[in-house]
């Protein structure tokens, strides 16, 4: 366990290869799962992939996948026929990525492949630092029918449209289930003043949990929501991706929203707590792994009214 959050703190600092070396050993994901099942065939970054089908896995959350799929145009690029196994609910958006032969659902048979590895494996197996590691932007791409469809329906809002997300999923408790306390959770209240900007929209980005919050704002507060179709018709994150396409910003809490936004390659800004993800590293406005993003840190604990403040004053010199 030392040894990870050595490793972590490699990661923090930007040096991700020393961090490496302190770190899982290469078949284990970020949560330290083992590859139970797919002893066999583990790639190891150095094998040749050439005219090989490699099954790149799903690994953590929506984010998590978000981030790490940019390695299937690695693998391509090594003239390999890529399989992704995805949860159901996101295939309809990876199905949009070029460099994807083949997407099957998790927890599908199969058994048709020369090598696999979790998606966020290959910077373990490659040993890859953040000066080698993939970064064309975008690798995640909207659907364009929704793309269009999304642009007619917000052309008649000629103000600037920003699209917020304050709420990340709940973490639970593996062994009891228990909701666990979550510090990347931003209270919408404290998007109260942007709400009221006469020359802002604010656009809910919001899924699930947080939603309740909106019914607890003054009635002065201006947000804009969708219907139930949304994200539902066509798959999770479809329209929102869209809808990504079709505004000037994003803001977000750390969150998936926060990862397919600077996958996709639209202007976000991250709102990040004191305490905060390895990688986000530390000290640093701009993430080196997605070139449209901007991050806004929490000085203090629970301070988001300072953040908030530091997210006026940028968005004033955009927008005056």
């Amino acid at each position: 366990m030392a040894y990870k959050e050595l490793g972590y703190c490699y990661f923090m600092m930007g040096d991700y290869k020393k961090g490496l070396d302190y770190q899982y050993k290469i078949g284990m994901d970020g949560k330290g799962r083992t590859d139970a099942g797919y002893q066999d065939k583990l790639w190891d970054g150095k094998k040749s992939l050439v005219n090989k089908v490699i099954l790149l896995r799903d690994e953590g959350g929506f984010g998590d996948m978000f981030q790490w799929i940019r390695f299937g145009e690695f693998v391509k690029k090594r003239e390999a026929y890529v399989v992704v196994e995805a949860r159901r609910n996101i295939i309809p958006l990876l199905s949009n990525c070029p460099y994807i032969d083949k997407l099957i659902e998790k927890g599908t048979k199969y058994d048709q492949f020369d090598y696999h590895i979790f998606a966020g494996g290959i910077w373990r197996a490659c040993k890859l630092g953040l000066d080698n590691m993939p970064k064309n932007i975008p690798y995640l791409y909207a659907d364009e029918i929704l793309i269009r469809k999304w642009k007619k329906k917000l052309s008649q809002d000629d103000k600037f449209k920003i699209g917020i997300c304050w709420d990340p999923q709940l973490y639970r408790d593996l062994n009891t289930g228990k909701v666990l306390e979550n510090n990347r959770a931003i209270p919408l209240s404290i998007f109260y003043s942007l709400g009221k900007l006469e020359n802002v929209s604010l656009y809910s980005l919001q899924q699930r949990n947080g939603l309740e919050q909106l019914d607890t704002m003054p009635e002065d507060f201006k947000i804009h929501t969708f219907n139930n179709a949304f994200d539902r018709t066509y798959g999770s994150f479809m329209d929102t991706a869209a809808v990504m396409k079709n505004i000037d910003l994003v803001i977000t809490a750390d969150t998936s929203i926060a990862h397919l936004a600077g996958a996709l390659g639209v202007k976000v800004w991250v709102m990040l707590p004191f305490s905060h993800d390895w990688r986000w590293m530390k000290d640093k406005r701009h993430s080196p792994l997605y070139p449209t993003m901007r991050l806004f840190r929490q000085k203090r604990n629970d301070d988001w009214g300072s953040v908030m403040k530091e997210v006026e004053a940028e968005l004033f010199h955009i927008i005056n």
